[in-house]
């Protein structure tokens, strides 16, 4: 590895990283000093007393999404504190582009800070894709039990806050190290249909 990878993860628990970051090729790598993460807890800029970051759909809808103020003020907190004054900033969605190889040499070659934004509840508010320059998703299936009783392509990802982090790390790892092609003889599992991409403003 030449460059050293900054990564800014934007996470409502950052506590669950902790045994990713000591441990396997992202262990290595941050002993190796190849790469550095930064995991960040956006309830700090919660709204009121109880630092609240989540609130109704607007217009209305089931459940709850993450409001854009905590997201985007931490957000900018990141950016001002980037040598750059700048991160290439990531959301985590099922609605984003599936994360594949050709993506992860995309992005290991950056060389500013990249910034994850991790989701919780149902989503995001839509204001906070207006922040944001590229919207990425681990692929099509479910990571929770809870995920199916909600509707098809709803955005609830109860595991998404260190799931998708720890894999997108360490698949861009794995370009500059001994990453091997799946096996094209493995079938893939049926998994349910997704929300499509949100159009682009």
């Amino acid at each position: 590895l030449n460059l050293v990878h900054n990564f800014n993860v934007l996470t409502l628990y950052p506590e669950i990283f902790e045994p990713f970051l000591s441990t396997g090729l992202i262990g290595r790598g941050v002993e190796s000093g190849h790469l550095k993460i930064k995991t960040v807890n956006f309830r700090k800029n919660g709204i009121g007393k109880h630092q609240k970051v989540d609130a109704p759909p607007y217009g209305g809808g089931a459940g709850m999404v993450l409001r854009p103020e905590p997201v985007c003020k931490t957000i900018e907190e990141c950016e001002k504190a980037s040598p750059l004054k700048r991160t290439y900033k990531v959301l985590l969605s099922p609605q984003g582009r599936p994360f594949d190889q050709a993506k992860a040499e995309k992005l290991s070659k950056m060389e500013m800070p990249i910034t994850l934004v991790c989701g919780r509840f149902e989503g995001f508010d839509e204001r906070i894709r207006n922040f944001i320059d590229e919207e990425i998703s681990l692929g099509d299936f479910d990571v929770g039990q809870r995920h199916n009783q909600h509707h098809k392509g709803s955005q609830h990802q109860p595991d998404s806050d260190v799931a998708a982090p720890a894999a997108f790390v360490q698949l861009m790892l794995r370009t500059k190290a001994h990453y091997q092609p799946p096996n094209p003889k493995v079938r893939r599992a049926a998994s349910p249909k997704i929300a499509p991409k949100c159009r682009k403003r």
